[in-house]
């Protein structure tokens, strides 16, 4: 089994809310973040780490951060 992180942006809140899961691989947990993407609709985009590394994202979360971009 593997911990991941898991940064979901809600039209809610102003910065992403963290949740941590213990999934058993990737693909579960794309599979797991789809499904939270999918559960409401206030949730816009879902970005998966692992470690601190990002693996992927989706929704508005589905571009990597730009180098040097501010988080202001």
């Amino acid at each position: 089994m593997r911990d991941f992180e898991l940064y979901i942006d809600d039209v809610r809140y102003r910065t992403p809310t963290l949740v941590f899961v213990h999934m058993a691989d990737e693909r579960r947990v794309r599979e797991f973040a789809l499904q939270k993407l999918d559960e409401d609709k206030r949730h816009r985009g879902i970005e998966v780490r692992e470690n601190g590394v990002r693996l992927f994202g989706l929704g508005t979360l589905s571009a990597p951060p730009c180098e040097g971009a501010s988080t202001s």
